[in-house]
């Protein structure tokens, strides 16, 4: 299957797609889309090589690495590059620092999963300004409230933080996206205890999911001021479920006008 796969998608894009292992990196300079590793090529892969930046056409790069930094990948010479996943990077605590990623204002979408040790985000402010997707997940030890997470985000259209226990509020950085964001989900983030006030100030927001966050006791009073939100969704979340049920809950007001709201146990 994994032959098939890589016939087939050679046969469509040709030089554009190059699936390469942890031992063998043969890719044409016209490559976009890099596959890292089938058959295991991943798993003993230490760390990503010093030149990826010669991979000038490069537009997307999924990858699992035990690097513990990024900050010596040179990702400035990726001036294509719109996408960028990292996936049960298990050693990695830090990303890139501003000199090596300061060239970098094409990325669009960026998948940060199961990366354990991550402790925090790099400085965006300068760097991302086209970002429009930020997925982040399971990730134990991130800590969004250290330096200026999530500020400069001026595109930010999707915004999902779901199993990130140690996030207590969302940071104050996510103010730059209040124009743009359309999408905000956070689920199993146990230690956040309210949401923003400045959120209503978001008007843009479309949907909302909450879920699993046990210990958001009630929303904001300005929720209502949020006129384009169409969906809100609330799960395994007790204090809010009580407080947002129709016509009884205190905090019903607040979200009488939304069309859709579905809240679950």
């Amino acid at each position: 299957m994994h032959d098939l796969f890589h016939d087939l998608a050679t046969d469509l894009v040709g030089e554009e797609i190059a699936v390469v292992t942890s031992n063998h990196l043969n890719v044409s300079d016209m490559c976009r889309h890099l596959v890292w590793g089938y058959e295991g090529g991943c798993e003993q892969l230490q760390e990503l090589p010093r030149d990826i930046d010669q991979l000038l056409s490069l537009r997307y790069l999924s990858v699992t690495v035990n690097q513990v930094s990024l900050a010596s990948t040179k990702f400035n010479g990726l001036s294509f590059l719109g996408r960028l996943e990292l996936y049960s990077c298990e050693e990695l605590t830090t990303l890139w620092n501003g000199f090596s990623f300061q060239f970098h204002t094409t990325l669009v979408e960026l998948h940060i999963v199961n990366c354990q040790k991550l402790i925090c985000l790099p400085d965006s402010k300068k760097n991302l300004l086209v970002l429009v997707t930020l997925i982040i997940r399971d990730c134990q030890e991130l800590d969004l409230e250290r330096g200026d997470n999530l500020c400069g985000l001026q595109s930010l259209r999707t915004l999902e933080i779901t199993g990130v226990p140690k996030l207590e509020r969302l940071p104050n950085g996510i103010h730059s996206a209040a124009s743009s964001l359309q999408y905000l989900w956070i689920e199993g983030c146990a230690g956040l205890t309210m949401l923003p006030n400045r959120l209503q100030h978001f008007n843009s927001l479309r949907r909302i999911l909450l879920f699993s966050c046990i210990n958001i006791v009630a929303l904001l009073e300005g929720f209502s001021q949020l006129h384009c939100l169409q969906k809100l969704q609330i799960k395994n979340c007790p204090h809010l479920s009580k407080r947002c049920a129709r016509h009884t809950g205190e905090d019903y007001p607040h979200i009488s006008r939304v069309p859709e709201v579905y809240l679950y146990v």
